[in-house]
């Protein structure tokens, strides 16, 4: 989907996907010719921690590829997980989600690991 949408924006001469909707919208694409609306796509992952586990680490690399190239093509996603440990949440993983959220965690290494600083745990 997301390389379907990188062409369609490609062949509209635009390059984010406000631009693509807007000429859309203004009728300046035509449908015959493959183009559509595009909606916005959330993906969200839940326990990403046993997706890592149970797939491995060559999931890691599609997931930071999808989160850095996806957000221009109105794809955006959201992962959770209850392990914050660096095996999880790694650097690649950490440099590719701009925003990241903790709830109250247990320790300073836990929020360090997720927040890059201290404070979720208090």
């Amino acid at each position: 989907e997301m390389d379907d949408r990188y062409e369609l924006l490609m062949k509209a001469h635009v390059r984010t996907i406000k631009e693509y909707n807007d000429k859309f919208i203004k009728r300046r694409l035509n449908p015959k010719n493959g183009h559509r609306y595009l909606p916005y796509i959330v993906v969200v992952i839940d326990e990403f921690g046993d997706l890592i586990m149970t797939a491995g680490k060559e999931i890691e690399m599609p997931i930071a590829r999808i989160a850095q190239k996806a957000r221009a093509v109105g794809i955006h996603m959201v992962i959770a997980t209850q392990r914050p440990t660096t095996n999880i949440i790694t650097g690649t993983i950490k440099a590719n989600f701009p925003a990241r959220i903790a709830f109250r965690v247990t320790s300073q290494i836990d929020s360090r690991t997720i927040l890059d600083m201290n404070g979720a745990n208090q």
